[in-house]
């Protein structure tokens, strides 16, 4: 088991590119929030309890007390483009070792097709679709190791493309003090075909995060770093730049280094009540996602807001996230496990 972990880590490691920020990466789609929960607190790599959902952000958060749960989760973000996910794990009590796998789609709709004088010649579609397949392995008592292979699959109108990529997670959890640590290398991997004859990069990642739930009061909160492999991930936009004697700058790279370093910040929370959980509230604030929305007026752009609520043997969950100043995107989502239904199975107590 741990040697082939190792084996697939050192396959994508090979295939890792230095990362492109602002839009210049083909299927960034793997980005967007797979959950509700996911949605509202914008990154979360350290959290290992009952969600199903939680490895497409880390691989190594599937786990027993997720075993037997299915999530299935749609976002709606603006002019009618949809996006969802389908989410399970399974713990193999022989081999003590958890396997996960889940479906991922972007549809953007219909649009029409035109020829050079704008005459309609008919419509056509735009899809994205990923698979992923993982498992996750408790070592020395503290430690989670989790790795996932995911074909991605692309389409637009008649041209597609198809890519290969992996996740390699780790979180350490010391439970007498309430404490997790999360280390991730996400979207490891190669286009395997091409749009057009050009080869382009996938958003690779490397994340860290540090979560600690206290002790006297039902309250979680996570620090993330992002992109740890490259400091400057401002964007570089052309049409704000400052003029001077040496000629023109580009403001990102004037930029700060508190503000290069709160772009690579996440700083989310959550509320959890009940002895089940049975309703958590969420909340969090991204700090790149805030100053890439910045305008002349930024609103409430980087931060997002959700709630789940456990009813009967079903736990729903709504989010909202500010991604532009005259829309926001609504994300929902529903859960369950299998072992809730079998009227004597007893379900150990969620925690870290």
């Amino acid at each position: 088991m741990y040697k082939n972990i190792y084996l697939l880590l050192g396959f994508f490691a090979c295939f890792v590119v230095q990362a492109q920020i602002g839009g210049v990466n083909t299927y960034s789609f793997l980005d967007l929030p797979s959950s509700s929960r996911i949605n509202a607190l914008s990154r979360q790599i350290t959290i290992m309890d009952s969600d199903p959902a939680m490895f497409w952000e880390n691989p190594a958060s599937s786990n027993i007390l997720s075993s037997k749960g299915i999530a299935f989760s749609n976002a709606f973000f603006f002019n009618g483009i949809n996006a969802g996910s389908l989410s399970y794990n399974q713990y193999m009590d022989q081999k003590e070792f958890s396997i996960h796998g889940g479906f991922r789609y972007v549809s953007y709709g219909d649009f029409e097709s035109t020829d050079e004088l704008g005459n309609v010649l008919g419509t056509f579609s735009a899809n994205d679709y990923v698979f992923q397949i993982g498992a996750s392995k408790a070592l020395y008592g503290r430690l989670q190791l989790g790795a996932s292979i995911k074909w991605i699959q692309s389409s637009y109108e008649t041209y597609s493309s198809s890519g290969l990529a992996g996740d390699f997670g780790l979180i350490y959890h010391l439970d007498e003090k309430n404490l997790n640590i999360g280390l991730v290398a996400k979207n490891m991997g190669l286009q395997l075909s091409t749009y057009s004859g050009v080869r382009e990069s996938i958003p690779f990642d490397l994340q860290l995060a540090i979560s600690k739930r206290l002790e006297h009061l039902p309250f979680r909160f996570t620090f993330l770093y992002h992109h740890l492999h490259r400091w400057n991930i401002l964007y570089d936009d052309p049409s704000q730049q400052t003029n001077n004697f040496l000629g023109s700058e580009d403001v990102a790279e004037g930029a700060s280094w508190f503000t290069q370093l709160m772009s690579h910040v996440v700083i989310s929370g959550e509320f959890l009540f009940g002895k089940k959980e049975n309703l958590r509230l969420h909340f969090s604030y991204d700090g790149q996602q805030r100053r890439e929305m910045n305008l002349s007026y930024t609103g409430i752009a980087g931060f997002a807001f959700g709630a789940e609520v456990l009813l009967k043997r079903f736990r729903f969950g709504f989010s909202s996230s500010s991604w532009h100043l005259g829309q926001s995107m609504q994300q929902v989502s529903v859960a369950t496990n299998f072992v809730e239904f079998k009227k004597k199975s007893v379900l150990p107590s969620s925690s870290e």
